[in-house]
């Protein structure tokens, strides 16, 4: 019997912690998590999702399901100090993040600081039972000072939508192990040539303006650009003109420009002085400059250099640069 192809839409939590790190699982299962940036935690999610419900009986499957109107709401639960003398006792309430999945007319409600699940009755005030429920199973509990600590909110909480490929039946494609851990290495070398290009360079397609700046007369300049940053052959591309003649605000119409396109590439701005940073002689230099490079390949990254005065002080022109996967090629573009 050959296996068939489910694609389930589930739901997925995102919880962004204080130190910049997201922690992402299904709502369905929220023990299966993945701990790192947003990105490559969702991914790493989605794949083994997909493996996993792959062995899961159908019961379980339909579990990760999840019906229309789930919602993410804010509850302001007590956050009591029984510990403390009772004149000390703060007035404190503390947001908790709560997933709410609609059953008729009736809710159910997942808390994920506690790890807890209740059903809010049709016509109950949904704030005030996980109030009570929360306050009641921390006192049941009777947690310590720093496991109440738990109970502090993150940074931020959202709902990813996704839609998760699953392939059912009595045995699974020969392959499918094989492609899995390709899968995972690939994002594993991209995770690193990321944290490469961010050591080099400040992520330029995410503090793009939400309206490109002012282009007079420049549009056709720009239309050029987005030709050469987009053609299939990868090449180097220089912008060369006066000082204050527009060279970066270009740049920064052709950032907003592609991140309006589906997959945009990612833009790193970065200096000759900050690629050489810190290193010596003896070959220091150049590795890391091959390694920069190597990940703008893998990660189809755009390094910008802003200032070619840092890299010869024969050449008084800006400098952007691109690099991408092509067979024998790579792209970067000067401005």
């Amino acid at each position: 019997m050959q296996p068939e192809t489910l694609t389930l839409r589930t739901l997925l939590l995102a919880r962004r912690l204080a130190s910049g790190a997201r922690v992402v699982a299904p709502v369905a299962d929220l023990r299966l998590a993945a701990h790192g940036a947003e990105v490559d935690a969702v991914a790493e999610v989605e794949v083994f999702l997909g493996e996993h419900l792959s062995r899961e009986a159908p019961e379980r499957v339909a579990t990760f399901n999840l019906p229309e109107g789930v919602t993410l709401e804010t509850v302001k639960v007590p956050f009591p100090r029984e510990d403390l003398p009772r004149r000390l006792q703060p007035a404190l309430t503390v947001d908790v993040p709560c997933v709410v999945i609609p059953d008729g007319e009736a809710r159910w409600v997942i808390v994920p600081p506690v790890d807890h699940v209740l059903r809010v009755d049709p016509g109950e005030d949904l704030h005030e039972a996980v109030a009570a429920e929360v306050g009641r199973l921390v006192g049941a509990l009777e947690w310590s000072a720093w496991q109440r600590l738990s109970l502090l909110p993150p940074r931020a909480t959202t709902l990813l939508e996704r839609e998760v490929e699953v392939a059912r039946g009595e045995r699974l494609p020969a392959d499918r192990a094989t492609s899995l851990r390709k899968a995972i290495r690939d994002r594993e070398r991209a995770r690193r040539a990321l944290e490469v290009l961010s050591s080099v360079g400040s992520p330029a397609h995410e503090r793009v303006p939400a309206s490109p700046p002012p282009l007079a007369s420049r549009y056709g300049e720009l239309k050029r650009l987005d030709a050469l940053m987009t053609a299939k052959q990868r090449a180097a591309v220089m912008l060369v003109g006066d000082a204050l003649s527009g060279k970066s605000a270009l740049v920064e119409a052709w950032v907003h420009l592609q991140r309006e396109r589906e997959g945009a590439a990612r833009v790193f701005m970065t200096s000759g002085a900050q690629l050489i940073a810190g290193m010596s002689g003896l070959g220091q230099w150049e590795e890391r400059v091959r390694r920069v490079m190597l990940a703008a390949e893998d990660t189809d990254a755009v390094l910008w250099f802003d200032d070619l005065e840092t890299c010869s002080p024969t050449t008084p022109a800006a400098s952007t640069s691109r690099a991408r996967s092509s067979p024998g090629s790579k792209r970067a573009a000067c401005g």
